[in-house]
């Protein structure tokens, strides 16, 4: 028993916020329901019965798939879901040039584009530039004289330090959240006694005992 704290101690932490530690779990069937839970709550946005179109692009390489990016597709609708560890200056340029691009494909894949919608869901571990307060945010394209919509294009953002502080009140998304901000596994514990949560800090924790994933989430860091 004392070798197993001392090895669980001694565990490389593997953050939330990695964008290969975020796809992975998006790719995990258990943890992402984790995940879907928590884009339901705070967007009203429910994936059940979304198909993760990555999984036609697998290479047999489990490094490399964990890799791909999230775009999930259910009949005329397609999701694009993206962590953001770091922030830079073109990075939201980089983030809506991907999902224009998206939508462009589709209009040239067929002549009915009618009732077709893009969504895409951003991570962000960083605070909205133009207001630091901002948890999430809900973005369209809109006339803003006529309050116009271009309702086949939409975005989401969860700006998740500001999930960081710890209150009495705080709902069960809410404290899922929190844990993008912990810097370790005996932080994560502490902040949630919910089954759900400690699914996925097991899962972080079975992640860092492998040596060839580690290399690769040290190599995304570098």
């Amino acid at each position: 028993m004392v070798e197993e704290k001392e090895t669980k101690k001694d565990l490389r932490f593997i953050s939330l916020c990695s964008d290969t530690a975020f796809k992975y779990l998006y790719k995990n069937k258990e943890t992402r329901k984790w995940l879907n839970y928590i884009i339901k709550e705070k967007f009203n946005l429910d994936l059940t019965g979304f198909n993760l179109k990555d999984n036609e692009l697998n290479t047999g390489n489990l490094i490399k798939d964990y890799r791909l990016d999230l775009t999930l597709e259910k009949d005329n609708k397609v999701i694009i879901i993206e962590m953001n560890q770091d922030y830079y200056d073109f990075l939201q340029v980089k983030n809506y040039s991907y999902l224009y691009r998206t939508v462009g494909r589709r209009f040239m894949s067929g002549e009915d584009y009618s009732n077709k919608q893009t969504k895409l869901i951003l991570f962000n571990n960083f605070k909205n530039p133009k207001d630091p307060t901002n948890k999430t945010g809900n973005y369209m394209l809109m006339d803003p004289n006529n309050k116009l919509v271009i309702e086949d294009i939409e975005s989401f953002e969860i700006y998740l330090p500001n999930f960081k502080k710890i209150c009495y009140d705080d709902s069960e998304v809410d404290v899922s959240l929190k844990l993008f901000s912990a810097t370790s596994y005996e932080e994560m514990r502490k902040l949630t006694k919910n089954p759900k949560d400690i699914k996925v800090i097991e899962e972080l924790e079975k992640l860092a005992m492998e040596e060839a994933w580690v290399y690769a989430y040290d190599h995304e860091i570098v």
